[in-house]
C-alpha cells in the first residue's frame, strides 16, 4: 500500500544499498561474496549464513566519514521512495578514517547529513536518530555513547530522539546496562531495547521490569512474560522485524512467527518495520505486504497497522507529532476513499 507511513526500527549501516557495499568493498580490494554479485538478489534468494556474512562486511566498507555520508543520504532516499515520512534510524557510534574521526563527530556527520537533506531537498521526510549501545563492547564503550545522546538531548538537538540497547543478545547481560538506561531515561530521552532475540526468560523479564518505552523483535517470550507485562503496567509497544525475525529465527515463513498473529489479533501496540533494510533486501511496503498476505488482512487493518505506530515515535515536538499524524491520516483516507469508490462500482 503506497501509503505515508513511519519506521521506528532501522539500523543505519543494515540499510546500506548491495550495489554501495559492493562498490565500497571494491574500493578497498575485499573480496565480493556471491550474494553481493548480483545487487539485485531477491531476499528469497539468500540464505541466513549470507545475511550474516555481510554484518562484518559493511563494518569494513563504512569505516570512513566518505562512506558514512554516502550511506546516510542514500538511505534516507530509499526509505523516502517508498514513503516513509517519519525514519528513526539507529546507529551506533564508532570511530572512522583510521581514528581521525572520533565518536561524537561520527554522530555528529550522521546528523549534519541528515539536517542537509532535509534542507535541499524540501522533503515530507522527517529523519531522527537514536543513538545505540552495543552489548558486546562492553559497559566502557556504552558510557561514551549515552554521554553523546545525553549531551545532544542536552543542548535540545531536534534530531536526536531516543537512545537504544542491542548487538549481539548473546553477549553481555542486560543489567550490566540497565543503570546507563536509567540515567538517560531521567535525563528524559525515551529509551527502546533489543528483547527475547534468543532464549533468555531471566533477561526477558528483567527488561519487561525496567519497562523501556518500546522493544525490539520480543521473540523468544512466554505467557509468564505477558503476564508480568500486564501485572507491571500494562503494554509495552513492540517494534516487529517480520522479514529480519523470520531469516533469524530460521523460520520456513512468516506464518511461523512466534508472535506476529497475536499483536495483529489483540489490537496491541505494534510498529512494522525493516530492521535491516540492505542486508535483508526489504522495505516497509514490502514488510506490511507481507504482514498482510500472511495474516489475510485487508487494506482497512493494514491502515489501522500503520495509524498505531503513528503513536508509537519517539518524537517529542508536538507540531512535528501532528504533522506527521495529518500526513499519514491524509494518505490512509485517500486510500480507504478510493477503495470505497470501488466496492460501490465507481472508478
Amino acid at each position: 500500500m503506497d501509503i505515508p507511513k513511519v519506521e521506528l526500527h532501522s539500523h543505519l549501516n543494515g540499510s546500506i544499498r548491495n550495489s554501495t557495499l559492493k562498490d565500497l568493498l571494491t574500493n578497498l580490494s575485499v573480496p565480493i561474496p556471491r550474494t553481493l554479485q548480483n545487487p539485485e538478489l531477491e531476499e528469497s534468494t539468500r540464505t541466513l549464513s549470507e545475511c550474516f556474512e555481510i554484518f562484518p562486511l559493511i563494518h569494513l566498507a563504512v569505516s570512513t566519514s566518505s562512506a558514512l555520508r554516502r550511506v546516510v543520504r542514500e538511505t534516507l532516499s530509499d526509505f523516502e521512495s517508498d514513503n516513509v515520512i517519519y525514519l528513526e534510524l539507529r546507529t551506533t557510534p564508532r570511530t572512522l578514517d583510521s581514528g581521525s574521526v572520533g565518536k561524537r563527530e561520527y554522530v555528529d556527520l550522521v546528523l549534519s547529513e541528515m539536517k542537509k537533506w532535509v534542507e535541499d531537498k524540501g522533503t515530507r521526510l522527517i529523519p531522527r536518530l537514536i543513538i545505540s549501545i552495543d552489548r558486546s563492547r562492553g559497559v566502557e564503550e556504552a558510557r561514551e555513547n549515552m554521554d553523546i545522546a545525553k549531551e545532544l538531548f542536552k543542548m535540545g538537538h531536534d534530531y536526536v530522539v531516543g537512545v537504544d540497547l542491542g548487538g549481539n543478545p548473546t553477549k553481555g547481560t542486560f543489567k550490566e546496562f540497565k543503570g546507563l538506561l536509567e540515567e538517560v531515561r531521567t535525563a528524559g530521552m525515551k529509551v527502546t531495547v533489543h528483547a527475547g532475540e534468543v532464549d533468555n526468560l531471566e533477561e526477558v523479564n528483567d527488561i519487561v521490569a525496567f519497562r523501556p518505552d518500546r522493544l525490539g523483535h520480543f521473540l523468544c517470550v512466554d505467557d509468564g512474560v505477558w503476564e508480568k507485562m500486564e501485572r507491571e503496567g500494562g503494554d509495552i509497544p513492540i517494534e516487529v522485524c517480520p522479514t529480519s525475525n523470520v531469516m533469524t529465527l530460521g523460520l520456513e515463513g512468516l506464518g511461523q512467527h512466534p508472535i506476529l498473529e497475536r499483536l495483529v489479533k489483540e489490537g496491541y501496540p505494534v510498529s512494522i518495520n525493516t530492521d535491516d533494510a540492505g542486508v535483508f533486501n526489504t522495505k516497509q511496503s514490502l514488510e506490511l505486504y507481507r504482514v498482510a498476505e500472511t495474516l489475510g488482512l485487508n487494506e482497512y487493518t493494514v491502515s489501522g497497522l500503520v495509524w498505531g505506530a503513528v503513536d508509537l515515535v519517539f518524537e517529542g515536538n508536538r507540531r512535528t507529532r501532528a504533522r506527521v499524524a495529518r500526513d499519514v491520516m491524509k494518505g490512509i483516507k485517500g486510500i480507504l476513499d478510493k477503495l470505497e469508490r470501488q466496492e460501490q462500482g465507481g472508478t
